[in-house]
């Protein structure tokens, strides 16, 4: 997750308005023309170098990358991973695991995202104009920003080229002695993207198996969703549904749960292989089940086993598997640890 953020941070230096309530006059003037001019393209497509650097925990790592933009959605490639969010839904893909994390975009105050990060910087920096610089044949101003509560990081220096008002680089100082470099390598504005390149779509993976596992997240959520959750899970090959996650002085004796919904998706789709698991500490065990079971009765460990045939073909041992965790209480929880057991 670290890794995540600190790259999440790339994208803040091309679409923020940097321009704060700052006392460097010079830094806002550089820093709004940065904004005026990013903020006047339909879309981008950055491609760029990330380099992290530690000596103490002699650690050398680079990576490149790609990062789509258009208005608040985006799409991050890099390392094996694509990252994408349509500005209401996050979708990580890991290609190693082959798995999915879904999450709901959320506003927090520690978080940077494509969302809040015109607001987050007029709060959250200082920005100061250093000098005139060069950075790989290209003059460039060098600003630094340095946030005003405690972060993981404690200053972001920015190479901002001079003739173009454009970004060249920015190093991330982290407060454990690392450094993390990003480069830009090519920009293009204005490029063509269609908005299902910031969506996951399983039709992308048609050899692949959807497993999906969800944890509905509080009671009045699910009861005012109730109809629209039912076929939420009609792509997915087979769904596991954990009990209800319930929000301490949010939630009353709940009109529906997680049992309930179960049954209402089986009479909406009887040979669907949908269930619900009472006891999510045996998530693996029964993952594992549908990973590796050929026959139904195997299927017991889970709650509401139909009897009849189910619309799932026999398993084939090349076929990938994607699982999808979806949730927004401690499911996150219950994914770490299952990536864990994978690495």
């Amino acid at each position: 997750m670290k890794k995540y953020f600190l790259l999440t941070l790339i994208i803040t230096f091309f679409i923020s308005s940097l321009a704060a309530q700052e006392k460097d006059e010079k830094s806002k003037t550089i820093l709004g023309d940065l904004s005026t001019k990013v903020k006047s393209y339909s879309s981008l497509k950055i491609d760029f170098t990330y380099k992290m650097e530690n000596k103490k925990e002699k650690v050398n790592e680079n990576i490149n990358g790609t990062l789509y933009l258009k208005k608040e959605k985006y799409r991050l490639e890099f390392s094996g991973q694509t990252i994408m969010c349509d500005g209401k839904t996050t979708w990580t893909y890991s290609k190693a695991s082959n798995e999915v994390q879904i999450n709901n975009v959320e506003e927090s105050d520690d978080a940077i995202t494509p969302q809040n990060i015109f607001s987050i910087y007029e709060k959250g920096h200082r920005s100061k104009y250093i000098r005139d610089g060069e950075e790989k044949g290209k003059k460039v101003y060098v600003i630094e920003l340095v946030p005003t509560e405690q972060k993981t990081y404690f200053k972001v220096r920015l190479n901002i080229e001079k003739t173009t008002n454009q970004l060249v680089s920015a190093v991330v100082f982290d407060r454990n002695g690392g450094t993390f470099t990003y480069e830009l390598t090519k920009l293009q504005p204005n490029v063509p993207i269609t908005d299902d390149k910031f969506t996951f779509n399983a039709a992308n993976f048609p050899k692949a198996e959807i497993i999906c596992v969800f944890q509905p997240h509080q009671a009045k959520r699910l009861a005012a969703l109730f109809k629209e959750f039912q076929s939420a899970f009609d792509d997915a090959d087979s769904t596991i549904i954990l009990p209800l996650y319930k929000v301490p002085g949010r939630d009353e004796i709940p009109i529906v749960d997680s049992e309930k919904l179960v049954r209402e998706i089986q009479k909406r789709r009887p040979k669907k292989l949908v269930f619900y698991l009472s006891d999510q500490n045996k998530l693996k065990n029964a993952l594992n089940t549908l990973l590796s079971s050929q026959n139904m009765k195997d299927y017991c460990c889970l709650k509401y086993p139909l009897k009849n045939k189910m619309e799932h073909s026999e398993k084939d041992d090349k076929r990938q598997t994607i699982l999808v965790m979806m949730g927004a209480g401690n499911i996150v929880q219950y994914t770490e640890e299952l990536l864990k057991r994978v690495n």
